[in-house]
């Protein structure tokens, strides 16, 4: 994969931990992300040419899809589980900000028959 357009800023998170600023393609705004993960995604075929779109943070992979980068630090295929971002910021995606939860699909009423 090419290297990103747009190179990430090294910097440290509240706690002091490096993490890397990558810049998003159709906006001023930076995700948050640790150096590992970023490289992990880049090792598994991910540009680093991440967008913001629909609020989610998402990146082009070899197949030309863009892929959620929030599912994809959090290791989730299965479409029904759902990833939550612990401070409600969704450009923060730090690993340990993200939680995956089943989704539950609304029960529906089974209707009586009519007499």
């Amino acid at each position: 994969m090419t290297p990103p357009k747009r190179n990430p800023i090294p910097a440290l998170d509240t706690d002091g931990r490096a993490i890397l600023r990558v810049p998003l393609a159709n906006t001023a705004l930076h995700a948050k992300v640790f150096p590992e993960d970023f490289q992990r995604l880049l090792d598994a075929g991910c540009s680093g040419s991440w967008l913001l779109n629909d609020s989610a943070v998402k990146a082009p992979s070899r197949t030309l899809n863009c892929r959620r980068v929030a599912r994809l630090i959090a290791g989730v295929t299965d479409p029904r589980v759902r990833i939550h971002v612990r401070d409600g910021d969704p450009l923060n995606l730090r690993s340990d900000n993200l939680t995956a939860k089943r989704f539950k699909p609304p029960v529906l009423k089974q209707r009586r028959p009519r007499d």
